[in-house]
């Protein structure tokens, strides 16, 4: 008896799967800062996740950077700066230049918080996203291939021993660049 429940939730979960599917994989992150006035460009690596059910793409991203600022005593401090992102975008259009090759593009939104390796500096921002990309299905559309590229505003607030940017809202302009892969399930 216990087997045949096995076998029937087993099914069951199989026929629920193959109603859905999941598209995840990994992607290389560029995020150039303009203007480059702190040193804080970053780059790294995040896990992209598409949900069927959801019209959100979203990404889980650690990066880092060479981080420079001046302290309290008008010193400047050469430090590593370490980041996690989440990002969530909406496809407002999407179109193929080829039948294999395609676009699109859409809004979203990024939360990161930061950390610095040196002293005890936090940092917290958030902030819209434009952004632009093409992809290219194979494998019978399961597996994409895509490169995208945004504009992403961000309002932040340094904590810690940034001297004299402890406690203040900073704007900041990025332009991440990403490429990756997505296996759709």
């Amino acid at each position: 008896m216990k087997k045949k429940i096995l076998v029937l939730g087993a099914a069951l979960c199989m026929a629920c799967l193959s109603a859905f599917s999941i598209g995840i994989g990994p992607q290389v992150n560029v995020n150039p800062l303009v203007p480059i006035w702190d040193g804080s460009s970053t780059w790294g690596a995040a896990c992209s996740v598409k949900f069927d059910s959801m019209p959100i793409y979203w990404a889980f991203g650690f990066d880092s950077g060479y981080y420079t600022y001046e302290d309290e005593d008008g010193h400047n401090v050469h430090t590593t700066k370490y980041t996690t992102s989440i990002t969530g975008d909406y496809h407002i259009s999407e179109g193929k230049f080829t039948e294999l090759l395609g676009w699109y593009w859409g809004f979203g939104a990024v939360f990161t918080a930061s950390f610095t390796g040196k002293h005890s500096n936090y940092y917290l921002s958030a902030g819209p996203r434009i952004y632009f990309g093409m992809n290219c299905k194979f494998n019978n559309d399961t597996m994409e291939a895509f490169i995208q590229t945004a504009a992403q505003p961000e309002l932040g607030l340094a904590f810690g021993e940034d001297g004299k940017e402890n406690g203040f809202i900073r704007p900041a302009l990025y332009i991440p660049t990403n490429l990756g892969i997505r296996f759709w399930f």
